[in-house]
């Protein structure tokens, strides 16, 4: 049983074929640890989350995918229309709060708007 907290399914990218999608047809921003994939879409914003075991221990890979949803919860009105894909990225030394995880998906993002791609 999910949480309340719980991102809804119209929310997620659910099928193998979604994450192939948004990696192939997407664009591509590089953030500090991550790489991002954006793909526009028709409808409500989706999230998608691909952190390998290079990325780092279990513990560290479940707290950046929850700080990357928590991102996502707070922003999702802002990315309606786009589907998300964040891929981690191993050798990053990870913070100790979720904050610096926030600003740089928010640059991405802006960097991404700056070109005029989303």
């Amino acid at each position: 049983m999910r949480g309340p907290r719980a991102l809804p399914k119209a929310a997620r990218l659910l099928r193998p074929r979604d994450f192939k999608g948004v990696r192939r047809r997407g664009v591509r921003e590089r953030a500090d640890g991550f790489d991002l994939f954006v793909r526009s879409r028709q409808g409500p914003a989706r999230l998608g989350l691909a952190m390998s075991r290079k990325v780092g221990s279990a513990v560290v890979r479940n707290r950046l995918k929850r700080w990357v949803r928590e991102w996502f919860r707070h922003r999702r009105a802002r990315l309606f229309g786009l589907d998300l894909l964040v891929v981690g990225r191993p050798g990053q030394t990870w913070p100790r709060s979720g904050m610096p995880v926030f600003v740089e998906l928010d640059r991405a993002v802006d960097r991404l708007r700056a070109r005029g791609v989303v």
